[in-house]
Formats: C-alpha cells, structure tokens, sequence
C-alpha cells in the first residue's frame, strides 16, 4: 500500500495487561493492525488440562470455552476505538476453541452497538485425530529422537500443531476485521499482517524472515520495551506504565520497533537485541512461513525509543509442522520451609534425613520424584532475621493423587516440624502442598501433508484451507567455538568482577532445553566476549547446572555483538512438569551474570551495567 504496515503488540502472553489493548488502539499515529499473542506452551496446555479434567467429569461437556478468556475483557475496552479508526485484529487467543472466541467477541461488539467480520481459523487441534496419525507414521520427540508412544505414561490430553500465516492473510483478504486462530506461532499473525498489506507471496524469503524476526521481537510484549532487561537501573524510576512495542514494517521486510512517546519503558540496540535472543534455538528459527537464518541480523539506533532491524536471510519453509503433545503426567506438590542463622545447609540436610525416613516407614506413599533444594544463602552477620534466613524447597510427584499422604505433602513437613532442628518454621499457606494434576509436554513434528486446516466466518462460509507443498527437512542451527583462541595479554589488566557488570543478556525456555544469550555495548567489547565465552569457559561459569545439561551448542551472532548457549535438556521435559524453581529459566542469564571471571579493566572503565 505504499507505506510501512503499522502494527501494535495488545498482550505478551495470557492478556498481560488489561489496559494493552487500549492503550495501543490510541496511540499515534495510529496502527494499522493489533496484533495479540495469547498462547505458549504453558498456557496451551492450561487450556488442555481443563479440557481435560470438565470432560471427566461430563463427557459431553460443551468444546466452546477453551479460549484465552482475558481477550473479551481487553477488547470489550478496546472496542469504540478500533471500530473508529478501522483497525484490523488478529489474535491467536482462540487456544482450543477459536470458533467460541469468535462469537464471544462478537457479542462484545453487539454490546457496544458494533458489527465487523469475524473470521476463524480451525484444524491445528489434532488430539481426535493423534492416534490415527501415529500409528501412521510414528511422531518421535523433536530433540531426543524417542517414539512418543514409548513416552506415554498416561492419557492423551493435548495435541496442537503450531500453524503458520497463510490462513490469516486469506482471511484479511477475504475482508475480515478480526481473525481468531488455535495455536498459530507467535511470529505468524506478525508475518500474516505484512504479507496481506503488501502483497507478499510465501516464495519471497528474506521478507518473510524479516516478518518473523519482527513477530519474534513483538511476541512478548513489554520484553521489547525495558521488561526484564539486564540495564534495568535505567527504568528504575519508572517501573510503570510500561508501553507495548510498535513495529513500522517496510515493503521490502526491514521495520523499526519503537513505542508510544507517552508511555514508560525504553525501546534501545540493547533491548531489542535481548528480545531476538530470547526463546531461540541457535542461528536458525523455524517457522512455518519460513526458515530464518538469524547470522546476519543487525539492529541499529533510529533516533530516541527506534529501533531498525535488518539482516535476516529466509529459505523455504520446512515440510514438518511443530507439534504441542500433552499427557496426563501425574500429581505434583510442594512445600517450602526455612532454616535461620548458623550452619543452615546442615539443618537442612537433617530435616531431609528426617522426611526420607518418615516415608521409609509409610511405604504406601509412593513418589516417583522427590527433590529436597536450597534456596539462597543465609547472610553472614545478618541484620535482621530475614537476611539470616535460607529456603527449602521440597518437591515432589507421583503416578496417582493417592500416592500422596491425604493432606498432601502438610503431613510430612507439619508432622515433622516439632521434633527436628532448632529454629525450624514452614510457610503457613499449605495450599501448595496438596497434589494437583500437571502434563507432560512433548514436542514433535507432523507432516504438513497431514494439516486439515479450515476458514470460518461467523454466519458465512466455511472453506478448507490448501496445503502449502513444501518439500525441505527442518535445517538445523550450527554450532561452534571461536576460530581464535582467547588471548589473554591483547586486553591489558584485568579485576575480578561479576560477567555482568560489563555484559548483558537473556534466557529462556523452549521445551526441554534453555537458552542463554550473552551481549555487549561496543563493537571491541564484543572481540572480547566471542574470544572469551567459549564453550569450556561457559561450562566453567554453569558450574553445578552443568550436570543437568545434556548437550550444549554455541553460535555467535557479530550483529548483535553477541554469544549464544543452547543447553540441552536442562528444564527435564519443560515448564509443565519440571521440578526446577524457575522452569521458564529466565533467571540463568542472570546466575551466569553473576559469575566472578577477569575482566579487562579497560572495558570496566567505560561504566558497569
């Protein structure tokens, strides 16, 4: 159309802000697409297990309500705004049930005396039809190369292939105001707005990669703008009233992120750079639309909160969908407890004695995971008893919510509590302690071929939605130590500091495996880091988490200035059953940041983070 596609982040996952959508419908000038990002692995799954447990208890239980329920709140605000200035609204907060979305958000319009064309997309709930596909071709887990039927311990509750952009901009064409889909990836409503506002056709690669790398960016909202940014002191004073990012997408693929001048947050090099690190696997993403190469990826200053993003190089999109398995997994508890003052890792060690002998002794509980983990340090010389005091997190899980004592994991800590070290208290809420059904997650691929994918519009046409005939395997990321050894006299002298005080970064989960992206300020900084940070020296500053990894891979990215970790196998089997504190493992960056190493004196200098 001529002009850049103006598009508005509204939520970053489950409606994180109720205000977003407003706020950005607002803003000016004025987007020409809201754009809603509802799903990840864990709340797809969320929808799963209620599905799961209402069909229980009535197998006849209506399919409609399984979508991301904040959406009608967020648009019921929104509404007048984006009706009055023809804005169009694609969403995948449909989860499992785009169609019930559909009408819900229709009946918002009627309330405020509206009508627009709804369209809605169907086909990526697979679950009616997974034992049938395989059985056909077996589905294997997508890293360990394992035959989900070999993995499956319980029932079946969840199985979503992560779509792609076509039908969307299908839709648009088609005249849609708001598209609802399931599980469409979180970059492909991004990917499906430009392509539909430019006329994109899906050979055109490197746009679409630029797409991708945008939708990436806009995914997870306040992320792109200051949200759990390593330069956190520079929003300090303004932790609120976060803006959404906002994307001006060029014809030819290049955008720029900024944000509404009359928000909070902060759009910088820094900020988006932590973002395209965040969730990745390597230098290559895969997508539906397109396989991104992201080697090339370079982000510049375009004056005050912009951002210019280039470089991503696109190849056809692979001949697999990602698929979302869930099952049944088990029950899990936890509770927490707390040790004061002197030598509080041994008291700990006791109470852990105490409990595995209890259970020795009541062989009818049977727990098939049972972890007992520290929690921070006790100060020395503590000022007050807060600073003296150190967690204990004890978990547990098993087959069968009878295989836990009746008042759950209450009966062991509470029963205990009186006869073990001195000093002794437990978090008073108990609520956690009970078992509560969790899945296990499993990601696989399933052919493209086999997508029956639909497009709806309420109270019109259903039409099925034509297969796209790709013909490549998935590629694989690359991985990789410096070419040059690190050498240490070329930086002068050095101090013992924490890594983080001159380098910055961001983590995060994917299934099983964590990521972790190590970034810098300035270019010779940067010669630094990729000679520096290699794969032994990392495995150095993981230290004790080493022993949960089971691969590691490395890639370098010079556009970004930084260095980027993917640790295999490090979340167990991921978010939805994972027995780690941080199963999502955002707070590894900032563990590794922490990290005493040498560093140059001359980069220290310069200012600490």
């Amino acid at each position: 159309m001529g002009r850049p596609v103006r598009l508005a982040a509204v939520a970053g996952w489950h409606g994180d802000r109720k205000e977003a959508m407003l706020a950005q419908a607002k803003a000016d000038p004025p987007a020409d697409v809201l754009v809603g990002d509802w799903l990840a692995e864990l709340t797809i799954g969320w929808a799963a297990r209620e599905r799961y447990v209402d069909r229980q208890k009535d197998p006849n239980h209506s399919a409609d309500g399984y979508y991301m329920k904040t959406i009608v709140e967020l648009f019921d605000r929104a509404v007048d705004t984006i009706v009055e200035r023809k804005q169009k609204l694609i969403t995948n907060g449909g989860g499992l049930s785009p169609e019930g979305c559909a009408k819900a958000l229709e009946q918002v319009l009627q309330k405020h005396g509206h009508k627009l064309k709804i369209a809605y997309i169907c086909g990526d709930d697979i679950l009616d039809r997974f034992e049938e596909l395989n059985q056909s071709a077996p589905m294997k887990h997508f890293d360990n190369g394992k035959e989900l039927r070999d993995l499956h311990k319980g029932t079946w509750i969840g199985a979503n292939a992560y779509i792609g952009a076509w039908g969307v901009v299908e839709a648009l064409r088609g005249g849609a105001d708001i598209v609802v889909t399931g599980r469409t990836t979180d970059a492909s409503a991004i990917v499906a707005a430009a392509a539909w506002w430019h006329g994109w056709n899906e050979e055109q690669y490197d746009r679409l990669a630029q797409a991708v790398v945008c939708g990436h960016i806009m995914e997870c909202s306040m992320y792109a703008t200051g949200g759990n940014f390593s330069g956190y002191k520079a929003l300090f004073d303004k932790p609120h009233d976060t803006a959404f990012p906002i994307a001006e997408l060029e014809a030819d693929g290049s955008f720029i992120i900024t944000k509404s001048p009359h928000m909070n947050g902060l759009v910088s090099r820094q900020t988006i750079t932590a973002q395209i690190l965040y969730e990745i696997q390597g230098n290559i993403y895969l997508n539906p639309d397109v396989q991104v190469d992201l080697h090339r990826v370079t982000v510049e200053d375009a004056g005050p909160d912009r951002v210019r993003v280039t470089g991503a190089k696109g190849f056809e999109a692979p001949s697999t969908a990602k698929c979302a398995v869930f099952a049944v997994g088990g029950y899990q508890a936890e509770a927490f407890a707390f040790a004061t003052g002197l030598e509080t890792t041994i008291k700990f060690k006791m109470f852990e004695k105490l409990c595995r002998y209890w259970l020795s002794t009541q062989p009818q509980y049977k727990f098939t995971t049972l972890t007992f983990q520290h929690v921070g340090v006790a100060a020395v010389d503590p000022k007050n008893e807060l600073e003296a005091t150190q967690t204990l997190r004890i978990f547990a899980q098993a087959d069968r919510a009878e295989d836990f004592p009746p008042n759950g994991l209450q009966a062991m800590v509470e029963g205990l509590s009186m006869g073990t070290f001195p000093g002794f208290h437990r978090a008073l809420d108990m609520r956690n302690t009970l078992p509560k059904l969790y899945m296990d997650f499993w990601p696989s691929l399933i052919p493209e071929s086999e997508l029956k994918l639909s497009l709806s519009y309420l109270h019109g046409d259903t039409a099925p939605l034509s297969n796209h005939k790709h013909t490549i395997p998935a590629m694989k990321s690359d991985s990789y130590d410096p070419k040059s050894s690190y050498d240490e006299d070329k930086w002068g002298p050095t101090v013992r500091e924490p890594l983080g005080s001159i380098v910055m970064g961001r983590s995060g989960d994917k299934g099983g495996n964590a990521n972790i992206g190590l970034y810098v300020r300035h270019a010779d900084e940067y010669q630094w880091l990729r000679t520096f940070l290699d794969t032994k020296r990392f495995e150095y500053l993981l230290c004790d988490e080493l022993k949960h990894i089971m691969k590691l891979e490395r890639v370098e990215f010079e556009g970004l200035l930084a260095v980027h970790f993917l640790c295999r196998g490090l979340l167990g089997e991921g978010v939805s059953n994972t027995s780690r504190l941080d199963g999502l493992a955002k707070s590894m960056i900032e563990f590794v940041r922490a990290r005493v190493v040498d560093l140059p004196i001359q980069f220290v200098n310069r200012g600490r983070i």
